[in-house]
């Protein structure tokens, strides 16, 4: 299986990276000034307006709040983040190894419950506003996913597409924008791709389930039915994920 690739940064991008690791694991507690822009030009190697640069994108992300004439404040992102950090705060939780640990008590954890809750609220949605072109759209591509099970890599593009066509028959903008940041941070831990990978007889009959829902027309029930499938299915994913951790700490201390 191919490992996620990152797009390399900019110089902006770059300092903006660095310094977002540094108000998100706590280097910079909240209500406290980042160092100035001459200082961090001299810190980073870089020129002050790349510097400007890297703070207005942390001040969009409502790390941080530029005052003139007394410095760059840093934020609570939890009172003024969203949900685009997810995926930044992912990568800060993972240790050095590149492991993401806490799985049942961790970022992890929330990260699957949230997809769970926009899951199940996209197949309700569905349930109400699918269309005969949808549920034809939806049965092409679970039946081209089991022309798929030797190929992971296609596979798990074609469970991406089954998946937005599932998002395409809410008729729901703001659930289709929420579903993409969930879906970034998703695709930065390989834990979860491999996962789906291993399980591909599950997502198959899954996907029958699915537009089985869909085709009753029965939102309420169809959200409840999801929901407990996919709690079974993250629940297991995060003892394994403990598990592994658990060996990993043992054999560190050998």
């Amino acid at each position: 299986m191919q490992n996620i690739r990152r797009p390399r940064l900019s110089a902006a991008d770059t300092v903006a990276e660095q310094l977002r690791r540094s108000i998100l694991d706590g280097a910079f507690p909240p209500g406290e000034l980042l160092p100035s822009e001459i200082e961090l030009a001299e810190r980073f190697q870089y020129s002050r307006l790349t510097i400007r640069e890297a703070i207005k994108t942390l001040s969009s992300q409502g790390l941080v709040r530029v005052q003139q004439g007394m410095g760059t404040e840093v934020q609570d992102y939890r009172l003024s983040g969203s949900l685009d950090l997810l995926p930044a705060l992912l990568r800060v939780r993972r240790g050095e190894d590149g492991r993401l640990s806490g799985g049942r008590d961790g970022l992890l954890r929330d990260l699957l419950e949230i997809r769970r809750i926009l899951a199940a609220s996209m197949i309700e949605l569905a349930c109400e506003r699918a269309t005969p072109a949808d549920l034809r759209a939806l049965r092409a591509e679970a039946e081209a996913q089991r022309e798929r099970v030797d190929d992971p890599a296609a596979f798990a593009e074609g469970d991406l597409r089954f998946t937005r066509i599932v998002l395409g028959c809410c008729k729901n903008l703001a659930v289709e924008l929420t579903f993409n940041t969930v879906v970034r941070a998703v695709d930065t831990i390989q834990k979860l791709v491999e996962s789906m990978i291993l399980h591909m007889q599950e997502n198959l009959a899954y996907y029958e389930l699915v537009i089985h829902m869909i085709e009753g027309g029965d939102g309420a029930a169809a959200r409840e039915a999801a929901s407990a499938g996919l709690r079974e299915m993250d629940e297991y994913l995060l003892a394994s994920i403990d598990e592994e951790s658990s060996h990993h700490r043992k054999d560190e201390a050998i």
